[in-house]
This record gives C-alpha cells, structure tokens and sequence, in this order.
C-alpha cells in the first residue's frame, strides 16, 4: 500500500505549479533533488517531477530566438531540450517551472519500468538480453554526442528499462554538458578537456 504524497506550496508560483499535478508518491531521491510521481490534471496522464533546491541548480544563458533574445535556463533544461525531439533513448522533459526556491522538472514516466541495478539485481546468472541493452546505451550515447551533449552520469541507477518493451531510457540530466564545437575526437585528454576528472 503506498502512502499519499503531501505537497506545500511555499508560493504562489508553487500553487500554480501544483493546481496542474496532483502529487502520489516519492520514487526517488538524491544529494539535490527528489523524484516524485504525479498526475497530469489535464489529461490524467503519469508522470514523474523532479524537484530540486533552485540554489543548487545550475544555470546558462542560452541564446534563443535566432539570436535576439537571451533566457537563464537551468543546464538540465536546456540538455532535456536538446535532446528531447530526437533521441528516443532520452527521457521526454514535458514542462519545467521555477519558483523562488524550487526548480520543477516535469518528465514522462515509463509504466512498468525499473532502473537497471534492480533489473540486474533480479535476475541470477547470464542476462542474454544484455547486448541488446549495451547496444541502446550506446546509440543513445552517440546521438546525444551529435547533439553536443554528455551525459557525465552514466551509472546503472540513471538507466530505466521498460519491461515490456525491454527499450532503455537515461535520465538524470544534472551533471550534463555541452561538448565542445570542436571535433573531440581528435583530443588526446579528452576526460581533462570536459572536467570529467
């Protein structure tokens, strides 16, 4: 039996914000953010919001509307952003708000999923379907590289595998950054040169 999720709005942007989710249940948490499940007031949908403390988020001015208007958007935003129409093996963000003290993430939530540490926790010996998994992983990789993103987390608990469908997501954008506009792969400290290390 899971325990209803009770949710103070410190403000008037957070009352805003909660007047379109209606708050179920904690699903995850870290040093600077939660994780909770929602659902949307507008369609009934699932989905997952990630609150995090706003002092600790950090942001980047990003040049928006070819170039006429610049915006302060979090990092984790604007990787979301870049990657959310193309890389299929990306978690969707769908809505972000701020408040004050408080920075919301709003992202799908794939039914039946869980991370890959408790998936391979699971089960007991060989996991044929590993190859399979890797190769996602991978081109999820490479594809958010062609879009001048990396990851920088990459760890079992930030990899969701959809059990049906057996299709893998990342999430946990936080510690992203942008690639350089150079061609990296001519770089021989390529971990010194993205502060990897």
């Amino acid at each position: 039996m899971h325990k209803c999720l009770v949710v103070i709005a410190a403000s008037e942007e957070e009352r805003f914000f909660w007047s379109h989710y209606i708050p179920k249940e904690q699903i995850g948490s870290g040093a600077s953010a939660s994780v909770i499940s929602a659902v949307r007031v507008e369609d009934n949908s699932l989905v997952a919001i990630k609150i995090m403390d706003r002092a600790k988020v950090p942001y980047t001015t990003e040049n928006i509307n070819d170039g006429s208007l610049f915006q302060s958007v979090p990092k984790e935003v604007l990787a979301l952003s870049q990657v959310a129409q193309d890389v299929s093996g990306a978690i969707e963000l769908l809505d972000w708000a701020e408040s004050q003290d408080k920075v919301f993430l709003v992202m799908e939530l794939p039914q039946s999923s869980m991370d890959l540490r408790q998936y391979l926790n699971t089960k007991c010996g060989a996991v044929p379907e590993l190859k399979d998994m890797m190769t996602q992983l991978i081109s999820t990789v490479l594809e958010m590289k062609e879009r001048n993103v990396l990851h920088r987390d990459l760890k079992l608990e930030n990899i969701l595998l959809e059990e049906e469908s057996g299709n893998l997501k990342l999430i946990d954008f936080g510690l992203t950054s942008k690639f350089p506009s150079l061609d990296w792969t001519s770089r021989v400290r390529m971990g010194e040169e993205f502060n990897t290390f």
